[in-house]
């Protein structure tokens, strides 16, 4: 067996599966992401309106449909990806929410993008209201 072929062996257990966080898989953990979320998502479709300024500092409306929420954050699909760490001003009727949020992940959604938010400055959701 060539060197390389055994090299790739031994080190296999270190590769990452699909789905798995590859620094815990470093440590020898196996939870995925989705296992390292602080408090279970909700799936839900009501719409969202969002409002933040793009990278030349102008300021930018969509329409918005959440995927799922939790208390301290959720998921949309935007009509166009936004930066990681950007500042998104968001309200939903339905889900009794208005405030900030942080962008953590923006990803190809089909034709649309996810993306996901952090809740900030106080704002939670929750569920007995929204």
């Amino acid at each position: 067996m060539s060197s390389t072929v055994s090299r790739a062996i031994q080190y296999s257990w270190f590769m990452p599966r699909p789905g798995e966080c590859p620094t815990l898989r470093a440590r020898g953990y196996m939870e995925t992401r989705h296992d390292l979320r602080r408090e279970a998502r909700e799936a839900c479709t009501p719409a969202v309106k969002i409002m933040w300024c793009d990278v030349s500092g102008a300021d930018k409306y969509a329409n918005a449909t959440a995927i799922d929420v939790s208390p301290q954050g959720m998921r949309l699909k935007v009509p166009e990806p936004l930066r990681i760490q950007s500042s998104v001003t968001l309200c939903s009727e339905k889900l009794k929410l208005h405030g900030e949020a942080s962008v953590r992940h923006c990803s190809r959604f089909g034709t649309s993008y996810s993306i996901g938010l952090e809740f900030m400055r106080g704002v939670r959701w929750n569920p007995k209201k929204g």
